[in-house]
């Protein structure tokens, strides 16, 4: 395969060298590894243009890449062309409404960028150091979420290249159909190059409540009640294992646990915070700790535990995240059964998470969700050593498939291995309207193929 032309027609950087296709392997997930046959950087949306209309005649394949936080391999390319986003990472104009920005920009600039202006989007991630457009394509969840949804219901309008290399505009008002793809589409349809995001307007400072639970049951009913009242502006709810020996699990012996549950509730404020009145009401063991801090600080709290998983290795394990969401009613059993058969040490340097999500502020057509009135987002996000991986990887499976047995519907941000059939039963009656946008908008599947299977 011969890229020579690529570099006479494109001004961004085309590499094909070992080093560098080395480097771009694999994912954050370190499950697999696939080499790319070449990396494209582009210097400007034309670039991308003019990239899928050569691979349309030539018949390569292109998978887009932006901070390859994806767990599963679907920003690796083997045998293909890698496109590396992250080159289009302006911040082109925030106002006190919308903000433009480039797809491959981390939320982190996003956001320092936007509160200068005393304004944030409505949803940003736990980990800043996503590209907006990889949000966007897979939906994006934050500790807000259980108020406004996910991050791509809260864009206004977008700059796409389709899979035919069109440049295109699209919106509510404008190319609907093309919007409704990009959004939470997961790159099948066009690639997202920029982004009109709504803002809202913040507060200085930001108070939080830490809670503890010592029974699920309690939680869930809390989490139904502050998602029903909105006293607060964020909420995060983990799964903390208290560790109690190694039993016998097949023919080894693996650690169990205790289970507990920190339930994180937080308000902004200006001059004075509101203080124990916000918690009439809730059914928590312990209230453990409260903390003032800026609205930049609590937007990036969670800086000093990525810190920690790097310093002690955590962070260059394998991450087979499972992430769900469920329907309400079957929340609690599911998640009971589940971590009663996980051992608690394989999540050492990562998190058990569990969140409400307003289903109403996510009016997206290809982000499968539960048929269910409200849903809870459960994510058991281990970092596991290599050497563990055959025990935990089985695990991960069959919590997976129980989810989908039990009305829940996988978060494809994570690590996913379904095949034809799964990928029809996750989207349902939405598999064929699918199937016809990608061939319509990327005809010869041109676009991300490695992830969804449209054939047996």
């Amino acid at each position: 395969m011969s890229f020579e032309k690529l570099k006479e027609e494109l001004e961004g950087q085309v590499f094909t060298d070992e080093e560098t296709l080395s480097e771009l392997q694999v994912d954050f997930g370190r499950l697999t590894a696939r080499m790319p046959a070449a990396v494209v950087v582009p210097a400007h949306e034309r670039d991308v243009c003019a990239l899928l209309q050569i691979c349309q005649r030539e018949d390569w394949t292109v998978t887009t890449r932006g901070a390859a936080h994806s767990q599963g391999g679907q920003s690796l390319s083997p045998g293909g062309i890698l496109l590396d986003v992250s080159s289009l990472n302006r911040i082109e104009r925030v106002g006190r409404h919308a903000a433009w920005v480039q797809a491959g920009a981390l939320w982190g600039d996003v956001v320092r960028a936007t509160l200068e202006e005393r304004v944030a989007p409505p949803v940003l991630p736990a980990f800043l150091d996503v590209t907006v457009g990889g949000s966007l394509a897979t939906g994006g969840l934050g500790a807000s979420s259980f108020r406004m949804g996910h991050q791509a219901a809260h864009v206004e309008e977008l700059e796409v290249v389709t899979g035919e290399g069109h440049l295109v505009r699209c919106s509510v008002d404008e190319n609907r159909e093309l919007f409704d793809c990009a959004r939470a589409g997961l790159g099948q349809f066009c690639v997202i190059t920029r982004a009109k995001l709504s803002l809202r307007p913040v507060t200085r400072h930001v108070r939080t409540f830490y809670l503890i639970y010592s029974d699920l049951g309690a939680l869930m009913r809390d989490l139904e009640l502050v998602q029903s009242e909105e006293r607060f502006d964020y909420l995060e709810a983990f799964a903390i294992p208290c560790p109690l020996g190694f039993r016998l699990i097949g023919e080894s012996r693996a650690q169990f646990a205790e289970w507990f549950y920190l339930l994180q509730l937080s308000s902004e404020y200006g001059q004075t915070a509101q203080g124990e009145p916000l918690l009439n009401g809730l059914r928590f063991f312990r209230h453990s700790h409260t903390e003032d801090q800026d609205i930049l600080d609590f937007f990036t709290r969670h800086e000093p535990m990525y810190s920690w998983w790097r310093q002690t290795g955590a962070w260059a394990f394998s991450h087979p995240w499972m992430g769900t969401l469920l329907p309400w009613d079957k929340a609690a059993p599911y998640i009971q059964g589940v971590l009663r058969g996980f051992p608690s040490n394989l999540l050492a340097g990562g998190q058990v998470s569990i969140m409400p999500v307003q289903k109403s502020k996510s009016p997206l057509p290809f982000l499968m969700l539960p048929d269910a009135d409200r849903v809870v987002y459960f994510g058991l996000l281990p970092a596991v050593a290599r050497q563990f991986l055959a025990m935990a990887l089985p695990l991960l499976l069959r919590a997976g498939e129980l989810s989908v047995e039990m009305g829940g519907k996988r978060d494809l941000s994570g690590w996913v291995s379904y095949d034809h059939e799964q990928w029809q039963a996750h989207f349902g009656g939405k598999w064929s309207q699918l199937f016809e946008f990608k061939r319509f908008f990327d005809p010869k599947k041109v676009l991300n193929p490695f992830f969804i299977r449209y054939e047996k």
